[in-house]
């Protein structure tokens, strides 16, 4: 009777089937990874018995090494969502049959549901660990590991094959920008070098031309007169190398007549007036006829003409400052021939006196040979002239920077029209002229500068600023200052000689 009612009553069934005698033991990790074949056994068989259990009927089977990874998955997941219908109700301590009262049978109710919830536990651990180990060690699952690991490196080392080819291009590109770079640098520079040496030679070659143009006005002597200077450095500032060496071969053909220097001026005008195009042989061939005709003219106009020239040359040789009205001298009208034979040398130049002061600035006292060096820095003067010339103005306490000044004070041409008109009006003028002895100084010398042509203080600071702004080498200062002042260029050049002899005068006397 008492079997039937257990085996009658499906819970107590179950609890007495679930203490049947069956093994509960699992593989173990050596099994698991001893081969495929001992793994596919022991856990196939484990598998086998623990389904029993299973709540469904259709349990998966675990397969073999060959089966696809689809089942495989299927029954892993199968596996970890397991349900079983195994109780632990049967053989519990306590009877609840056997209970008295109601309070004693849930009492023992509570502590078999206590010991059956155990070992439920240990039962869903059991067959957990089951399953985590077949997972970890299954052979099949291994190799997906192993491929999607492998797939996985492969795309880490696709993006680091990558990245470092776009390293390597960048340093690639970097590395051709910094070689262009330095080409192009390097170009760059040997062009400029070449630039340089082009523009070193075509200045090399311009210097040369300006010397031999130089030295051909010193030549057939017109450097030494305003025309000639004006004309000669002007068409070496304006002009380029072709054109002043086309002038300098034009002037040293030219043949040795009288009217020489005429046709040379001539021929400087004619450059001047395009200095970027060559004076040619045909030029100099209609200033040679013009010049012929010239000659032709009645012998009235050129005695005039002559008679003209001497009276500028003896009034450019008088003094126009009448700095002491006490000292006047007879100027002799006749020279002896003592005094003709006793002509100094050949008077210096403007160009001549520059080379000298930039000489003694460059070869100063004590420099070894120095006079010889002196003469060939000048060119057309040898040692004696110089020397000579270098003694002479010794006693003034000349100092090489200050020489410039001082000559150019004695030899800058003065206009003297304001004297010409004093001749014309007082005729004793013409035999007394009003000099200041350079040998012996006046004791005393006029504070103040004159202004014979009568410049205003704002003129005369305009005339300042203008000889500051603009530099005595150029050919047309005078005309510049002239615009700026107010007056004419002759105007501003005679105000600029009276000043100079002014101050001069002044050191003199001081």
């Amino acid at each position: 009777m008492k079997a039937y009612d257990v085996l009658s009553d499906n819970k107590r069934r179950a609890g007495y089937d679930s203490v049947d005698d069956v093994d509960d033991s699992i593989p173990s990790e050596r099994d698991a990874t001893a081969s495929p074949q001992r793994f596919f056994e022991k856990f196939g068989k484990c598998f086998q018995l623990n389904a029993r259990w299973c709540v469904s009927d259709r349990v998966p089977d675990l397969g073999d090494d060959d089966t696809d990874m689809d089942t495989v998955h299927k029954f892993y997941d199968f596996w970890y969502t397991f349900k079983s219908w195994r109780d632990f109700s049967y053989g519990c301590e306590h009877d609840t049959d056997t209970a008295e009262t109601r309070e004693e049978k849930r009492w023992m109710e509570r502590q078999n549901s206590k010991e059956i919830n155990k070992k439920k536990k240990e039962e869903s651990s059991r067959i957990r660990r089951l399953v985590d180990l077949a997972h970890k060690h299954d052979p099949r699952l291994k190799r997906e590991r192993q491929a999607v690991k492998a797939k996985k490196d492969a795309v880490k080392e696709e993006r680091k094959r990558k990245a470092a080819e776009v390293i390597r291009l960048k340093e690639e590109q970097e590395e051709k920008e910094r070689l262009e770079a330095e080409s192009k640098a390097a170009d760059e520079k040997a062009a400029r070098a070449i630039a340089k040496k082009k523009k070193d030679a075509a200045r090399q070659v311009l210097r040369r031309a300006r010397q031999n143009l130089r030295a051909v006005g010193r030549a057939l002597n017109i450097m030494a007169t305003e025309r000639g200077l004006l004309g000669i450095e002007g068409i070496c500032a304006e002009g380029n190398a072709e054109t002043i060496g086309a002038v300098a071969t034009q002037l040293s053909s030219l043949p040795d007549t009288s009217d020489r220097c005429e046709t040379a001026y001539a021929l400087l005008d004619a450059a001047r007036a395009d200095p970027t195009k060559p004076i040619c042989s045909e030029i100099v061939a209609n200033l040679s006829t013009k010049e012929a005709k010239l000659e032709d003219m009645t012998d009235s106009s050129s005695v005039s003409l002559e008679a003209d020239a001497e009276t500028d040359a003896d009034s450019k040789k008088d003094c126009t400052i009448e700095s002491e009205p006490e000292t006047i001298v007879q100027r002799p009208t006749v020279k002896s021939e003592k005094t003709v034979a006793k002509a100094p040398e050949k008077p210096w130049s403007k160009e001549e006196l520059s080379l000298l002061s930039k000489g003694v600035t460059k070869f100063p006292g004590g420099t070894r040979d120095r006079w010889n060096r002196l003469a060939d820095y000048i060119g057309s003067r040898d040692a004696d002239e110089i020397l000579r010339k270098v003694n002479d103005n010794r006693p003034s306490k000349i100092k090489p920077g200050s020489l410039k000044q001082s000559v150019k004070a004695q030899h800058t041409p003065v206009s003297n029209d304001r004297l010409k008109d004093k001749r014309k009006t007082n005729p004793d003028v013409e035999q007394k002229t009003r000099i200041k002895p350079v040998t012996k100084p006046s004791a005393s010398a006029p504070s103040q500068p004159p202004n014979v042509l009568q410049f205003t203080p704002k003129q005369q600071l305009l005339f300042e600023t203008a000889l500051k702004k603009h530099a005595k080498g150029d050919p047309s200062r005078w005309k510049k200052v002239g615009n700026a002042v107010g007056r004419t260029p002759d105007e501003c050049q005679e105000r600029f000689n009276e000043l100079i002899e002014f101050y001069a005068a002044k050191r003199a006397s001081q």
